[in-house]
C-alpha cells in the first residue's frame, strides 16, 4: 500500500501533463503553456491528500 501511495501521484501528474499538453497544442499551438502548472497543482494536491489520510 505504501508503494501505491508513492506511485499514484506520479502517474496522475504525468497523465495531467499529457492531457493539458495535447489540449494546449490543439487550441493554441504551443503545448507548454499550462502543462507544468497543472502537473504541479495535481502533485501538490496528491501530497496534501496523502498527508491528511495517512494511517497512524
Amino acid at each position: 500500500m505504501d508503494k501505491f501511495r508513492t506511485v499514484a501521484p506520479i502517474i496522475l501528474m504525468l497523465l495531467t501533463a499529457l492531457v493539458v499538453f495535447y489540449a494546449n497544442v490543439s487550441l493554441s499551438g504551443s503545448g507548454f503553456c499550462g502543462t507544468i502548472l497543472f502537473a504541479m497543482i495535481v502533485g501538490f494536491a496528491c501530497v496534501i491528500y496523502v498527508l491528511d489520510n495517512r494511517e497512524r
